[in-house]
């Protein structure tokens, strides 16, 4: 017997004829989505839909006549017999249809009608004046596509015209993006040996691989598999027919739970990324899922274990090794699931209402002291799923799905809960975000209540925090209730906490502070934000005025490297970690600036009245350190604050490497004779090292010749300034330059070659009236050569 008088077999392929076989109808169940293809565009040149690609794939390789070509895999069940109730594939096969149905009614068109394809297109597309492709989403669509059957001539074009085309159709996404795919394909398949080929290809050529959900084991095993493009099923192409499988013999519940699936999904579409023509739902829905999963089952993390071999399974799904696994075993299991996703997907639309965030961060801006993250933005990162990340946002759709049921709760009583559990949730992750805290973490969050013991209260007796929390900021919160608005005091720790400078310790502020409360966390927090947030380079020179803060950062190509707060990190560092050596002085000056009160006026005054703490066993450092402080300009061109010790010299670094960056010799007669010669020359600029430099254009086409000089030591103790020009790019205007700069300095050096870097005779004299006239000479000698006498 024919395959296509058979029942469909799980696992077996089908041509796309056999798969419809003789009588067989194919249903699109209501639990799915709206088709879409011909509205869905495609990131490549002209911005074709999937529909136009498709089809435009499909007619070259009916035109080479090649082989099988496989579409992936179908699955759904059979139910009443040959009916076929569709759970995914629905995009390819009504494409298929449609252009099947339009490759038909060309060849009866053309007089073709009795050929062999064009009988089985026909008989393929309806069943007396029934479409056999069935789309139960929406009454109007199922109506439409019956109409549209029972007038087939219809398929090539003026189906809005119809008599039958009402205002239904009209606002059904399905219906209208049917009709457009018609014109689409009529468009691409326009003329008769195009459409004989096309559909002679489709009917036998094309195959899919059938899978009957009712008949498969759900193993996790099992279902990922691998369609024949090599991608992974998603999840949710998993779950789906997984679990409303389970009710189909069962109308009510399934229709029940196929409505609320689709709810589902409407929502997660309505919040899609736009500017993404390829977002599909299940992606989202994936990682909605796998929250849900870990904030329902969180209690399991409670028994956390530290070795990766022996993970639990919810340990497996938190760290990404598994995906979740919500109970499927009976209709009573599956019907519990499907409420508590549904009970989770209510919490998801509070928190969006709501504008509950779900993942806070480190402030950089007084604007924005406390950076959080909305439910949307966070599911579309791409780092949703890092643990510290899941660890905030599994918190809070754990602590809310219980009172977000309930209706004894206000608004503003669960806003403040879950502000205090995600602010609980971030602080952890400072501290300890790997798999086992974080799985004992969400287990802890699953012991408190909204109505229970105060969070503060019962947090200080938890190993799971630090002391610093559990001594310091607890006990000042203690007596909060879990319910209550967020008091000044909780706000104001809070700002202090997202600061860079702290990044959720902030055990210090209660060794500089007499007193904790509102206004005082305040005031320093404006002091942080005015100094260590942004280190500038006066702040960076007052603290020399405490004491010796840079610390050794190993060797660099000029010698052994120092850092002076080249960054917020330093600062955090300094504070917090146990081994920093230099967390007294900061300390020192904050303290300092709580009495004074105005950060900027003590850094002036520590400048002006004070001097620097020197070292007592370097004596070179010692000397840099002193020019650091004297001179303004050395901190501001050291960005990030470094210096290298090189013999008796220093060199301040101004790069973020410790190899190529910019560098400047620290000493200080080379600083006076450089500022000498630049206050004798206009337009001349200061580059690299001790660089002296001046660009002069010889060509309207941009050629450049650069005359400079260079500070440098020489063999003796004296220094000498070397002076040399170069060109960039060769060019005939270079040559008279060239040759004019060889005759005047016979003792002329080439550096390079292709001759375009001249190295000149070194300056051995001290005065700077004497290097500057050299370099203003050089300059004179390049424009009286130059046949433009650019200026």
């Amino acid at each position: 017997m024919s395959k296509s008088k058979k029942r469909l077999n799980s696992g077996v392929s089908y041509s796309f004829s056999e798969f419809f076989g003789q009588a067989r109808c194919i249903v699109i169940p209501d639990l799915q989505r709206d088709y879409c293809w011909p509205t869905t565009h495609v990131k490549i040149e002209g911005r074709p839909t999937l529909l136009q690609n498709y089809v435009k794939d499909l007619i070259q390789a009916s035109e080479s006549k090649g082989d099988i070509t496989k579409m992936g895999l179908l699955y759904g069940y059979e139910y009443p017999a040959d009916v076929v109730q569709l759970c995914d594939g629905q995009q390819r096969l009504t494409s298929l249809f449609l252009i099947t149905a339009v490759c038909t009614q060309r060849l009866v068109k053309e007089g073709l009608g009795e050929s062999d394809e064009c009988k089985r297109g026909v008989a393929l597309t309806s069943q007396g004046s029934v479409s056999r492709l069935q789309y139960a989403v929406r009454d109007s669509s199922l109506s439409f596509l019956n109409n549209l059957t029972a007038e087939p001539r219809l398929y090539l074009g003026g189906i809005e015209n119809a008599d039958w085309y009402s205002r239904e159709y009209r606002i059904d996404p399905t219906v209208t993006n049917i009709v457009q795919a018609v014109n689409q394909i009529n468009e691409l398949a326009n003329s008769l040996p195009i459409c004989r080929k096309l559909l002679a290809y489709i009917l036998d050529n094309i195959s899919f691989l059938y899978f009957d959900m009712q008949s498969r084991e759900y193993s996790e095993e099992q279902y990922i598999i691998l369609n024949t493009t090599g991608r992974l099923l998603t999840p949710t192409e998993h779950i789906k027919p997984r679990l409303l499988g389970k009710l189909s013999d069962d109308p009510d519940k399934l229709r029940k739970y196929s409505e609320m699936w689709e709810d589902w999904e409407d929502y997660i579409w309505k919040h899609r990324d736009k500017d993404n023509p390829n977002f599909t739902v299940d992606e989202w829905f994936d990682r909605l899922l796998q929250i849900f999963y870990l904030a329902e089952y969180a209690g399991r993390g409670s028994e956390a274990s530290k070795e990766t071999a022996s993970f639990s399974s919810y340990q497996k799904i938190l760290q990404g090794d598994q995906k979740y696994q919500f109970p499927a075993d009976s209709r009573e299991e599956v019907c519990s699931t499907l409420d508590t996703i549904d009970a989770y997907f209510k919490v998801a639309r509070w928190i969006d209402e709501n504008s509950i965030p779900l993942r806070l961060g480190i402030s950089h801006s007084e604007d924005n002291p406390v950076p959080c993250t909305s439910l949307w933005e966070y599911i579309s990162s791409n780092d949703w799923r890092q643990l510290a990340s899941l660890q905030q946002a599994v918190s809070v759709f754990n602590a809310l799905k219980r009172p977000v049921t309930m209706t004894e709760y206000s608004d503003e009583e669960l806003t403040s809960w879950a502000a205090r559990i995600l602010e609980l949730a971030w602080v952890q992750t400072q501290y300890k975000s790997d798999n086992v805290d974080v799985a004992r973490f969400l287990s802890y969050i699953d012991s408190v209540t909204i109505d229970g013991e105060s969070l503060y209260a019962r947090s200080i007796e938890s190993n799971l925090f630090s002391e610093g929390l559990r001594n310091k900021k607890f006990p000042v919160l203690k007596d909060v209730k879990n319910s209550a608005p967020l008091g000044e005091l909780e706000i104001a720790l809070q700002e202090l906490s997202h600061l860079a400078t702290s990044k959720g310790r902030i055990g210090y502020a209660f060794d500089l502070l007499d007193i904790i409360n509102p206004e005082k966390i305040k005031e320093l927090v404006g002091i942080l934000r005015a100094t260590t947030e942004r280190p500038s380079p006066d702040f960076k020179r007052a603290l020399l005025t405490y004491g010796e803060y840079c610390y050794q950062n190993g060797w660099c190509q000029r010698g052994l490297r120092y850092d002076f707060a080249p960054s917020t990190t330093y600062f955090y560092n300094q504070l917090h970690k146990s081994d920093a050596p230099y967390g007294k002085i900061i300390m020192e000056f904050l303290a300092d600036a709580l009495v004074d009160g105005d950060p900027h006026k003590l850094i002036s005054r520590r400048i002006n009245d004070c001097k620097p703490v020197l070292p007592l066993n370097n004596e070179v450092l010692a000397s840099a350190i002193k020019l650091l402080f004297e001179d303004p300009r050395w901190f501001e061109m050291m960005g990030d604050g470094r210096i290298a010790l090189q013999g008796n010299h220093a060199f301040a670094m101004c790069g973020t490497r410790k190899h190529d960056c910019d560098r400047r010799i620290l000493e200080k007669d080379l600083l006076d004779k450089i500022d000498k010669v630049l206050s004798l020359l206009t337009g001349w600029k200061i580059g690299n090292g001790y660089l002296i430099y001046r660009w002069h254009p010889l060509s309207k086409d941009g050629v450049w010749v650069r005359v400079s000089g260079e500070f440098r030591n020489s063999s003796g103790s004296s220094h000498e300034f070397q002076p040399y020009v170069n060109v960039e790019g060769e060019r005939k205007e270079w040559e008279a330059v060239k040759t004019a700069l060889l005759q005047s300095f016979p003792e002329y050096k080439y550096l390079d070659e292709d001759n375009q870097y001249i190295h000149l005779p070194a300056i051995t004299a001290d005065e700077h009236d004497a290097i500057a006239s050299s370099l203003q000479k050089f300059l004179e000698l390049v424009k009286s050569n130059d046949p433009y006498k650019a200026d």
